[in-house]
This record gives C-alpha cells, sequence and structure tokens, in this order.
C-alpha cells in the first residue's frame, strides 16, 4: 500500500500529460542515479581499490569509510527529492534500497579480515540515511510495517549503519500523527528483550528516535531515558537537570550534577570516579576545548554551587568554589592561594593536596602511578612555601639545599627526578643570568622536559619570591658533576643519529670542559672507526 493520502503528491495514475512527462523525467533520473550507485558499490572489496588508502607506500591499506559514503551522499542529494513521486509508481520496488544495502555489506564483507571492518564499521552520511528511511516509510503500510522492516533492515548489517542524526531528521519531517504512530508501537513493545537491547544500545538509532519522540510525547519518559544513559553520555544528563532546577527539586538536581560530572571524568578515564570532596576536576577532565563560563562543565559547577546556596550547605559551597576556580584557573597559584585564605585550609585540605599534585604532575609529565610522593618534589615544597606564612623562604631553602645535596651524591636520585631538575633550570634560566653563561645547557634542558611547558608564570614568580636564585651554584654542580654521565654511549646509536650525543657533548663542553676533553679521548679510543660520529661532532663542536 502506498502512503499517497499522506503526501499530497498527484496521483501517478492521472492521464495529464504535464504529469506524465514529469514522471517519465524522474524515472529517467532515477534509473541514472540508481546505475551511479551501483558503481560506486562495485569497487567495494578490492583491497587496492578506490576505498582504501595507505599513508605510507610500504603500509598495509586501510579501509576509507567517507570515501565511499561521501559518493553515496552525493547521488543521495539528487535522489532525495524525487523519492516521493516515484514510490507512488506501481511498478517502484518496495525493497530496492533494502537489497542495495546487502549488496554493499557483501562487498565490504569480501575485504580481507585483517581490515577488521565489522568492529569498525561504516556509517552513512545524512542525506544517504534519509532517503532509505523515507523509500522504506512511503513503501510501508503502516508504522509497525515500517517498524518492523527497519528491524529486519538492521538485523542483516553488521558493518554498515544509519546515521543518527538523519534519521532524527527524516523522523522529525514525518507527520505528527505519524510520529505518533511510532512512538506508541515502541511503547507497547518496550519491555520485549530485543526492543530493551535497542533501546539501550550505544549508538543505536531507536534510542535517538525514541528519546526524541518521548520528548515532544511523553517528557517525563524523556527525562527518565536521558537519566539512565548519563552514563553512555554525560550530554543526557543536561535536560532533566533544567527541569528538575525549574521544579525546584534541589537533592534531585544535585544528584544529576554528580553524576553528569563522573560521567564525563570516566569519558577520559574510566577508572576514575569523581568526589567533589576529594578528587580534583581539573585533573580528572584534562583535554577541554574551553574553560570558560560557557564551558558545558562550567555551567554544571555553577548550578551545583546555586543548589548548595539554595540548601543552605556551607561546606558544600565552599568545595564547589575550590572546584569551580580550579578547573577554570588551574595554574592560577596566586588565585587558589587567595581562595584558600578566604575559605580557610581545613575544609579543603584532601582538594588542596590533589590540586598541588595536579600541580606537580602537569609540570614534571609524571602520572600518579609513576611518582607515588608527589610532596618529594621542589615544586610542592615552593607551593607549601608560599602558601604557609610558618615555613616561607627560609625552609623552602632548606628543603632545596638538602634535595639538591642528596642527588649531587647520588647519581641514580638525579637520574629518577631529572625531570624535576630540568624544570628547576629552565625557571632559574628566567630569574638569573645563567642562560647567557650557558645557553646549550638551559637549552637541553628545556628540551628535555616531557611535563607542561606552557603553564609555568606563576611558579617562576613564586620561585623568585623564596630566592631561587640562591640556588644556582649548587644546580650548576649537579650539572658540573653528572651532565658526562648523561652523554648517550654512541655504541646505542639508532641508525647511526649522533643528534642527541652531541647535545649533550656541548652541554658538558659548555660547563665542564676536562670531562669533555676526557669523553672525547675515550671516543678516539673505543669509536674511532664511526666517521658519522666524527663527522657529526666535527659539524656541531667548536673545538
Amino acid at each position: 500500500m502506498r502512503r499517497k493520502a499522506e503526501t499530497g503528491f498527484v496521483n501517478p495514475h492521472t492521464t495529464d500529460e504535464t504529469g506524465s512527462i514529469s514522471r517519465h523525467k524522474d524515472m529517467e533520473q532515477w534509473r541514472f542515479l540508481w546505475k551511479r550507485w551501483d558503481s560506486a558499490a562495485a569497487g567495494l572489496g578490492d583491497e587496492d581499490g578506490e576505498y582504501t588508502m595507505r599513508r605510507h607506500a610500504w603500509e598495509s591499506p586501510m579501509f576509507s569509510g567517507p570515501l565511499f559514503t561521501d559518493k553515496l551522499e552525493d547521488i543521495c542529494r539528487a535522489m532525495l527529492p524525487i523519492i516521493e513521486p516515484i514510490a507512488q509508481l506501481p511498478e517502484s520496488d518496495p525493497d530496492i534500497f533494502h537489497s542495495a544495502l546487502i549488496r554493499i555489506e557483501t562487498g565490504m564483507s569480501a575485504y580481507p579480515e585483517w581490515m577488521n571492518l565489522e568492529k569498525i564499521g561504516c556509517v552513512f552520511g545524512m542525506l544517504t540515511t534519509q532517503c532509505i528511511l523515507k523509500w522504506l516509510w512511503l513503501t510501508s503500510d503502516s508504522a509497525a510495517h515500517l517498524i518492523d522492516r527497519l528491524n529486519c533492515l538492521q538485523a542483516s548489517l553488521h558493518i554498515v549503519h544509519l546515521n543518527r542524526q538523519g534519521a532524527l531528521r527524516f523522523m522529525d519531517m514525518l507527520p505528527e500523527s505519524y510520529q505518533q504512530s511510532i512512538f506508541s508501537a515502541i511503547q507497547s513493545q518496550e519491555n520485549d528483550p530485543a526492543w530493551e537491547n535497542r533501546l539501550h544500545q550505544a549508538n543505536s538509532v531507536w534510542q535517538e528516535i525514541y528519546l526524541e519522540l518521548a520528548r515532544k510525547f511523553d517528557i517525563d519518559l524523556y527525562h527518565e531515558n536521558c537519566i539512565r544513559l548519563i552514563p553512555m553520555d554525560w550530554m543526557y544528563g543536561i535536560p532533566p537537570l533544567k527541569n528538575l532546577i525549574e521544579t525546584c527539586r534541589w537533592k534531585e538536581a544535585e544528584n544529576i550534577c554528580h553524576q553528569i560530572i563522573d560521567s564525563r571524568a570516566k569519558q577520559e578515564n574510566e577508572t576514575v570516579s569523581w568526589d567533589i570532596e576529594t578528587v580534583l576536576l581539573a585533573s580528572s577532565i584534562k583535554r577541554c576545548v574551553s574553560r570558560g563560563a560557557d564551558d558545558p562543565i562550567s555551567k554544571i559547577l555553577k548550578e551545583l554551587h546555586n543548589i548548595a546556596q539554595k540548601t543552605g550547605m556551607v561546606h558544600c559551597q565552599q568545595i564547589i568554589e575550590f572546584q569551580q576556580f580550579t578547573y577554570r584557573n588551574p595554574f592560577d597559584w596566586n588565585g587558589v592561594n587567595r581562595l584558600v585564605r578566604k575559605i580557610g585550609k581545613l575544609p579543603l585540605s584532601d582538594l588542596l593536596n590533589a590540586w598541588k599534585q595536579h600541580i606537580v604532575y602537569a609540570a614534571i609529565g609524571y602520572q600518579p602511578e609513576i611518582l607515588k610522593l608527589a610532596s618529594d618534589c621542589w615544586i610542592h615544597w615552593l607551593i607549601d612555601a608560599g602558601m604557609d606564612d610558618a615555613k616561607g623562604k627560609e625552609w623552602f631553602s632548606e628543603k632545596m639545599q638538602a634535595w639538591l645535596h642528596y642527588i649531587l651524591n647520588h647519581f641514580k636520585t638525579f637520574v629518577e627526578q631529572a625531570q624535576a631538575f630540568f624544570v628547576l633550570t629552565r625557571d632559574l634560566a628566567e630569574i638569573t643570568d645563567i642562560r647567557n653563561r650557558c645557553p646549550r645547557m638551559v637549552d637541553i634542558a628545556a628540551a628535555s622536559i616531557i611535563g607542561d611547558k606552557a603553564h609555568h608564570r606563576c611558579r617562576r614568580e613564586w620561585l623568585q619570591k623564596m630566592n631561587g636564585a640562591e640556588h644556582l651554584p649548587l644546580v650548576m654542580e649537579c650539572w658540573t658533576k653528572h651532565a658526562p654521565k648523561m652523554v648517550p654511549n654512541p655504541a646505542v646509536a639508532v641508525s647511526a643519529d649522533y643528534k642527541s650525543h652531541i647535545q649533550w657533548l656541548a652541554v658538558v663542553q659548555e660547563i665542564n670542559p676536562a670531562a669533555f676533553k676526557k669523553l672525547l679521548d675515550q671516543w678516539r679510543f673505543e669509536h674511532s672507526r664511526r666517521r658519522r660520529l666524527w663527522d657529526a661532532i666535527e659539524s656541531g663542536i667548536k673545538m
């Protein structure tokens, strides 16, 4: 049964001459577009064909879904406007798209198994998805029939998938009464195990369709389902949160805020469970395009703060205020210090320690499982000295001197804590004249830092306030003693690449000429036949 009554198109059986000419043109274009479709699909399955690519000539080919789906999108751009009149014709094939998709699936299955296409998958574009769904709708007897056909189609496809946004756009263009029928048909089956899987599966087209229809026809069910999906995608929590705030259900809104932020944190690290009082959000959510006032998580924290104010939870307000500030300005030491002095250290004890660890890990590039004691680092002492008036410059100086003396006499510890030492050297270069005297040493220290090299302004400012320059002589002693041992052995050079060897050798020449001469004499004896080594020394070292 064709969907003629709802489309508003002219009856295809009319004898009107203009209508016949128009239908003839549409059919000619339809056949032409299907030839293009079949031609595009014919190229599938060839590992050296048009839909595979290599980054380098020696690499194995990889299937590129966009190369194929973009072709179909171009075809469907022309196909979409004529689908409706074509579907009305008695000779049109109701299963034409189903058959075409099975051929595509078969073509993709012909690629070598090591390409792993079933796992990678291929998602159609929005226009292709709309063409497929619109054809199914126009050639179905009812909403239930459409649903059954779509489920049958999806069950037969394991590599190619419909576009979720394309499906939503198609659904939105259907008559509202038809949308209601689809919604009712799904509701009547939602307790069926097969439907539970469809509605709860990640990236399911039906999940998105059902949510959108629930938003239109049953807003309470929509919010209920959004809350259920928060662990899958934290953005689902936004609509129910707005509703709870508008209806002044503060306790429930607070719980949703926590779920949203916990889900966002787990998006980056599945082992992280966010606790507002002990886990610093800035360290849990590291990759963020923007952390300004318009950032979604910043808005959630603001709502959480407003809820705490309305419910009179003073301690919670303080905790959230610290989380808010450090999330948006994690490397603003001065701002954090002002906030801690305003609120007090006791309410923020766990979070303050977490923030200090975050600063240390960011600076030296170590993760918590690698550096067990972040407090055993000069950056941590610097923060403590600046925030605790009972410690200050004298305490910081004692800690620094003890550490530098220890690594001066223990090369193994120097290597283990080299990152912290390199960061210190680079910072001292900004507050002393050491760069002018030892530029190569400063350069290699900067190049060797694996941590975040961008957020250093406050650290250097505080180092200067704590008389950090007074430690330069001892830092230079460490460089003078240990730099010769840091020069790589030419015997372990990869592909005769001696760049790192020459860089460190130049540092030794700069700060310890006697050790430099000793190294060269040793190399002349042990590595005299390494022509590329001596060519590199000749071009990179000023003798």
